[in-house]
């Protein structure tokens, strides 16, 4: 992998065209989950091309923005080869909107990264349970209070033991889920996801938080999701409140967080592509069904086996309606509608 110097990527076009409308965003994702060090690099010339963009049309001497330069990345950086009258302009525009925000703009919102490694640190470790995924298949967790998470490749998820789901329900995540969270208003469900905290009462959504990338995801299949920052100055009124702050999404909506600037994109409506996985996608609604059929789709949803007595159960057909409860919650529906009851067993479900 190469390794780049701040002054090369400033002037990078394919940098610039990520950094300005997120094209070409696997090979510059990919290349700061390379090398920690590149990343810091790489952030740091990402909020120069920033403030480049969105600096005024200001005239500069050059000998002030060399000044202003070398104050960023040290006195060795400016080169000869780069004093060019494109450079020198380049340098201008970054110095003056530096100036503009007095030098505080710089690395302040890159250094606000929070890691999954930071979230836990506030649990004692023979107090915290963790769930990892490190095989190519979707994993089914299901929490203390019946909630479920599918975890997927290279994910990981846990919580207090002691803790959850006391006052409220709180799990750390890292990586991909999808939550179906049992309906508690009494004690709200949050998911600490880097820098970003999604709150929820009781419904189904997905969230993207791999480690590196550059960005978070919240993707609502049903019901009302609330996200905030880690730096939202209304974080210890919503952490301890137990309604929804009324800025939140609805069902078929998503929301981006830009981890580089720490800024919360418009909430906008979902676009199927966005989710690969079965369960974020089925709507379990059953009409006049074949028990086998609902069977079968939720085996492929959450990647769990069921047995049951297919002769007894041959010609059974249900109209059920399951949307957002997690899965044993849909067993139970199911077990009701069938007068059965159902065991769960380290290598699945039995109904019986």
């Amino acid at each position: 992998m190469k390794h780049y110097k701040i002054e090369d990527l400033v002037m990078d076009d394919s940098f610039i065209q990520w950094v300005r409308s997120n094209e070409n965003h696997t090979f510059w994702e990919s290349a700061m989950a390379s090398d920690p060090a590149q990343q810091q690099i790489i952030l740091q010339a990402a909020l120069l091309v920033k403030a480049a963009a969105t600096a005024p049309e200001v005239s500069i001497d050059p000998s002030e923005a060399t000044e202003v330069w070398q104050r960023i990345s040290g006195p060795e950086s400016l080169r000869p080869a780069y004093r060019s009258r494109k450079w020198l302009w380049a340098v201008g525009s970054m110095a003056a909107a530096l100036l503009v925000f007095l030098g505080i703009y710089r690395y302040e919102n890159a250094g606000s990264r929070v890691s999954y490694e930071n979230l836990i640190a506030e649990v004692a470790p023979s107090d915290y349970k963790e769930i990892r995924n490190d095989g190519p298949d979707p994993v089914f967790i299901s929490l203390p209070d019946r909630s479920s998470v599918v975890l997927y490749q290279g994910s990981r998820i846990g919580y207090s033991i002691s803790g959850y789901n006391r006052e409220k329900r709180e799990v750390y995540l890292s990586g991909e889920g999808f939550f179906e969270v049992s309906k508690n208003p009494q004690k709200p469900f949050f998911v600490y996801s880097n820098e970003l905290i999604t709150k929820v009462l009781g419904t189904s959504f997905t969230i993207k938080a791999p480690e590196n990338s550059a960005k978070i995801e919240v993707i609502v299949k049903s019901g009302k999701v609330e996200v905030i920052t880690q730096k939202d100055p209304r974080k210890k009124r919503i952490l301890e409140s137990k309604e929804l702050d009324g800025n939140y999404l609805v069902e078929n909506q998503k929301i981006d967080l830009e981890r580089t600037t720490m800024k919360l994109s418009p909430i906008v409506k979902r676009e199927l592509t966005e989710l690969n996985h079965a369960v974020q996608q089925m709507k379990f609604d059953f009409d006049d069904e074949p028990l086998a059929r609902i069977i079968a789709d939720l085996e492929l949803a959450y990647n769990v086996n069921i047995a049951y007595d297919k002769d007894k159960w041959q010609n059974v057909k249900l109209t059920a309606h399951l949307s957002d409860e997690p899965l044993y919650d849909k067993i139970e529906m199911i077990c009701k509608a069938i007068e059965a009851g159902y065991e769960v067993r380290p290598d699945g479900i039995i109904i019986k």
